[in-house]
């Protein structure tokens, strides 16, 4: 942790922003950490939300430590088609209980051209490990519960997934049409991992990348 108060993680991000820079509306699934502000800073057009609960109406205007806060779900989110032109969401797909489906929001809220870039932790496994789902409304555990820190909750936020190198084909099969992942390992900045304080999520700081139309982006992330 920095003098900032920000992570490698959240160091990584910035750094992998700063090669290819928002432009038009910008939506970022976090508003109260210090990673928001630092974004706020440089791109003073972002939009940012957090997730308050499942009975929570997306859309609507929580209150938080004195802030004024969107509630969005990721599953369902509130804006129209094609809202946006860039989207950013750090270590979220990892807490909800579907991932297609909250990768199809992305996809449906963002312009042509639009751009999609995500952290979560995630290894070398060929499929995903579900530790729990939601069926009939009701929620079930594969695996014993575990937690990761949330900003919104002292109890946490709940793991749904671990996910896979099959996080690639997902973001496919919803529609993107170039998919990336960059490896952001940078010693002389102290990004050597991806920050998360658990240990069972002590992975590479791997960053991906998704648009709605083919277009390149920066030469050292053309892994498809």
């Amino acid at each position: 942790m920095c003098e900032c108060g920000m992570n490698s993680r959240m160091r990584m991000i910035v750094s992998a922003l700063e090669e290819s820079p928002p432009t038009g509306r910008f939506l970022m699934l976090e508003r109260v950490t210090p990673l928001f502000a630092k974004i706020r800073d440089r791109y003073p057009f972002v939009e940012g939300c957090e997730y308050f609960g499942e009975d929570v109406e997306p859309g609507s205007i929580q209150r938080i430590r004195d802030v004024e806060v969107r509630h969005e779900n990721l599953l369902r989110l509130s804006y129209a088609d094609r809202s946006f032109d860039f989207i950013f969401h750090g270590d979220v797909l990892e807490h909800v209980p579907d991932i297609r489906l909250a990768l199809s929001e992305c996809y449906r809220v963002l312009n042509r051209n639009g751009v999609m870039v995500f952290t979560c932790p995630m290894y070398n496994f060929e499929n995903h490990i579900v530790r729990a789902f939601v069926k009939d409304g009701e929620l079930v555990h594969i695996l014993p519960p575990a937690y990761h820190g949330n900003p919104v909750d002292e109890n946490g936020a709940l793991v749904f997934t671990e996910p896979s190198l099959s996080l690639l084909e997902d973001m496919r099969a919803v529609g993107f049409d170039t998919v990336e992942m960059g490896l952001a390992f940078d010693p002389s900045q102290g990004i050597l991992r991806d920050g998360n304080p658990y240990e069972e999520y002590n992975a590479w700081p791997v960053i991906f990348r998704a648009t709605r139309r083919r277009r390149l982006w920066a030469p050292n992330w053309g892994v498809e």
